[in-house]
């Protein structure tokens, strides 16, 4: 609580500052502002100060050889410069610019991940039941007759509800046949089953009795 209190004040006393700092301006000829508008030309008067700044320290540091900046600062100028950091101006040494490394030169480009090599093998194994598979065919015939074109001569053509009916009916046949082909390959599971599991008993009394 003390410290939000705290805050609140400062920043009560920020905001009254700015309020007398922008009425002494006013007082001046010129341009009659509000805080707000006071603040964005203080911003945009920073900028430009930075600017030069950079542009002297790049000349003072660089090779030479190309022309000069001509970028001179006046006495306010100079005077806001002296409040601010000169990690501003110089910035950070320590930091590497984009592009290059610690040594100067450029650094390597980014590898795209569809530029490298990607090679693998597939293995298919074919599933299997467990189970002798000579035992379980199981024929299922569907007929199907085809209509005779000599004597769909001559006649009209058929009702829809008709056509409808009979495609409903060889629908239903279909499945029928379909449900006994289950039934019967059921049926061969379990028969083979039961068959293995006579054969592990008879296995079993034999190896008993000649014990």
């Amino acid at each position: 609580m003390e410290g939000r209190a705290a805050n609140a004040t400062q920043l009560q006393r920020y905001t009254e500052k700015w309020q007398e700092l922008a009425e002494k301006l006013n007082q001046f000829e010129g341009a009659k502002k509000n805080v707000k508008q006071w603040k964005e030309t203080l911003n945009d008067f920073k900028a430009n100060v930075k600017r030069k700044a950079r542009a002297k320290h790049l000349e003072a540091t660089g090779t030479g050889g190309g022309p000069s900046s001509g970028c001179v600062l006046g006495p306010i100028e100079e005077k806001l410069l002296g409040l601010m950091s000169q990690t501003v101006i110089s910035g950070c040494p320590e930091v590497v610019e984009a592009g290059f490394g610690s040594s100067g030169e450029p650094a390597a480009p980014e590898l795209d991940i569809s530029d490298l090599p990607c090679t693998f093998d597939i293995h298919e194994e074919e599933p299997t039941l467990g189970v002798d598979t000579n035992i379980l065919s199981v024929d299922v015939e569907f007929q199907q007759t085809q209509p005779n074109r000599s004597q769909e001569k001559g006649k009209k053509r058929h009702n829809p509800q008709t056509d409808v009916t009979g495609i409903a009916a060889r629908h239903e046949e279909c499945l029928r046949i379909l449900a006994e082909s289950n039934i019967k390959l059921a049926n061969a599971v379990l028969t083979h089953t039961a068959k293995r599991q006579k054969k592990r008993h008879v296995s079993a009394a034999l190896q008993l009795k000649f014990e």
